[in-house]
């Protein structure tokens, strides 16, 4: 894990200054973006169906 002194050398080094909390909880929000792309992507190309309608839900009107 990137350590909070490498955050605040970053974030610094891009003008921003933020206290430790903040550095905190902007990391850890970057560590769980990966968590939810991969989550999404075996949802999608892996077979896993989000869908929540059933085919044989939706039918035609008959004529």
């Amino acid at each position: 894990m990137v350590t909070l002194e490498r955050c605040r050398e970053i974030a610094r080094k891009h003008g921003y200054v933020y206290t430790d909390k903040e550095l905190e909880i902007v990391r850890d929000f970057l560590y769980r973006l990966p968590a939810i792309e991969y989550k999404a992507y075996q949802d999608i190309y892996e077979g896993k169906n989000s869908d929540n309608l059933h085919s044989g839900l939706i039918r035609r009107a008959s004529t």
